[in-house]
């Protein structure tokens, strides 16, 4: 399997990747195609071809879904683990996820929940959020296991939303093409904000070992100048020590060397740490 020089070596130096010895551990921690690579264990390298064969059917779903949305005028953004593996992984399936995480302006939420019932996508009755979790859960009829999450707030933190307003990400988003679809995703610093936010907002717990490789990945990609603009736009949106302790930790797990001198966090940034958003993990 061929894999980009960098993936290679957070690969190498990752110091806890180790630790996880129960193939379970691994499978539930997003590592499985990783582990795969080099663990001939037959329950990972079973849990690997599932993923092969779990990609292949969100590329058929994706297809039909994405290319509806477009041609009923519906504008959306998708993001977290699907977005993370067509933006970081050559290889797509080596980054595992649950579900497609999809947010769209709130104004097109019933247009698209028709649509979604036209596409055979059934919604989750305990699952629907309207003024908490600002999001609902679909999955299709034929295939239970193909969950969609559809957004119309970025994240369930009412402190968060006035900073990510679905207009602003929209129009500052990326276009990922692939030869059967297109879909817009979020830009660099506002994918690893978020990831930072979304990491930090979960239980230690339950946090998944893969979402540092997507951060590491996020980081890595872009360059020295747009990484000085990504501090200054924690720090405006009150980020700022959530991503000091991120880069800290992504130093210490894969030996970097991101240089966190330049830091100068703001004594008026509000500290988001002590918050849980109560989302599922992807």
């Amino acid at each position: 399997m061929l894999l980009n020089k960098f993936l290679k070596k957070l690969i190498q130096n990752d110091n806890i990747i180790n630790d996880y010895t129960d193939t379970q551990v691994i499978i539930n921690q997003g590592l499985a195609p990783i582990v795969a690579l080099s663990n001939p264990s037959l329950t990972l390298q079973k849990a690997d071809l599932l993923e092969q064969s779990k990609y292949i059917n969100w590329q058929d779903k994706a297809t039909v879904l994405f290319n509806q949305l477009d041609q009923n005028g519906i504008r959306f953004l998708v993001f977290k683990g699907f977005a993370y593996s067509y933006l970081l992984y050559d290889q797509k399936h080596i980054r595992p996820y649950s579900d497609i995480d999809i947010l769209i302006d709130e104004n097109d939420y019933k247009k698209t929940e028709k649509l979604f019932e036209e596409l055979n996508y059934k919604r989750f009755p305990s699952r629907q959020g309207k003024f908490i979790s600002y999001q609902n859960s679909f999955y299709h009829s034929d295939s239970s296991q193909t969950i969609i999450d559809l957004h119309w707030q970025i994240n369930n933190r009412l402190e968060i939303h006035p900073y990510f307003q679905f207009t602003q990400l929209y129009q500052t988003s990326v276009e990922i093409k692939s030869p059967d679809f297109k879909f817009k995703s979020l830009n660099t610093i506002d994918a690893f904000l978020l990831a930072c936010f979304h990491y930090h907002g979960h239980r230690p717990e339950d946090r998944k070992h893969i979402w540092l490789y997507d951060l590491a990945l996020l980081w890595h990609d872009i360059n020295t100048e747009t990484q000085k603009e990504c501090l200054k736009a924690a720090e405006i949106k009150q980020l700022s020590q959530i991503v000091d302790s991120l880069l800290s930790r992504l130093n210490k797990t894969f030996s970097l060397n991101i240089d966190l001198s330049q830091r100068k966090t703001s004594t008026s940034a509000v500290s988001y740490t002590h918050l849980r958003a109560h989302e599922t993990g992807r």
